[in-house]
């Protein structure tokens, strides 16, 4: 990846919707690494839906949280957000 590329990719909006680029999708590893990185925990506004990307988050969310009370990008509750000194963590 030239580094254009990595200045253009820098400021796009993160989201999984980019996967329909055949480019990204053809090596979505800089993509997940972004996300893993920038926003480990994000809710993604093409989506309307949350993408969790570190495997500690993910066996948090699949404990604690089910589909009935899954927070929309709009309420998620600030307990859950902070405590590791990254923006977007879960406890």
């Amino acid at each position: 990846m030239t580094t254009a590329q990595l200045q253009a990719t820098s400021d796009e909006t993160l989201s999984l919707y980019q996967l329909l680029d055949p480019e990204t999708l053809a090596n979505p590893y800089p993509l997940f690494h972004r996300l893993r990185s920038e926003d480990p925990v994000h809710w993604d506004p093409f989506l309307h839906a949350w993408i969790v990307t570190r495997y500690k988050d993910v066996v948090t969310v699949l404990h604690h949280y089910s589909a009935e009370r899954t927070p929309t990008g709009s309420r998620v509750p600030q307990s859950d957000c902070a405590g590791h000194g990254e923006a977007n963590a879960l406890p």
